[in-house]
């Protein structure tokens, strides 16, 4: 019985070969720190967003949002900057300023939600 080919038998042994990549842990650190940060920040903005009324409540949103989705967007890069590739990675900026985008639009939404829900902690 002759042997069936495979893919990988198929391949040439140099293209068998995967990448190996590392992390600078000082990067992944920052971003750890970024993340704390921004969570930090966006909780301190929430209890102002749920103090406010009227037109400064839509500020208090507007500014927790872009907070929030500044801090996310910024760990997310700070932690793909952390990895390294022995080839070069190149980012497009018009999409990568995109990118920013969906964060605050994802955190807009999500403030709102919580603040129009009228949670309250129960008595104890």
């Amino acid at each position: 019985m002759t042997p069936t080919p495979t893919l990988g038998s198929l391949t040439p042994a140099s293209a068998m070969v995967g990448m190996v990549g590392f992390y600078d842990f000082r990067l992944v650190t920052l971003s750890i720190l970024i993340s704390l940060l921004a969570a930090y920040g966006t909780l301190e903005l929430a209890e102002r967003i749920t103090a406010a009324r009227g037109q400064s409540w839509v500020w208090w949103v507007i500014g927790g949002a872009t907070a929030s989705g500044l801090g996310t967007w910024s760990m997310h890069y700070t932690g793909m900057l952390a990895f390294s590739l022995p080839v070069p990675i190149l980012y497009y900026w018009p999409t990568v300023l995109l990118s920013f985008l969906p964060a605050v639009a994802s955190t807009a939404v999500a403030l709102f939600l919580v603040n129009s829900w009228n949670i309250r902690w129960p008595s104890a």
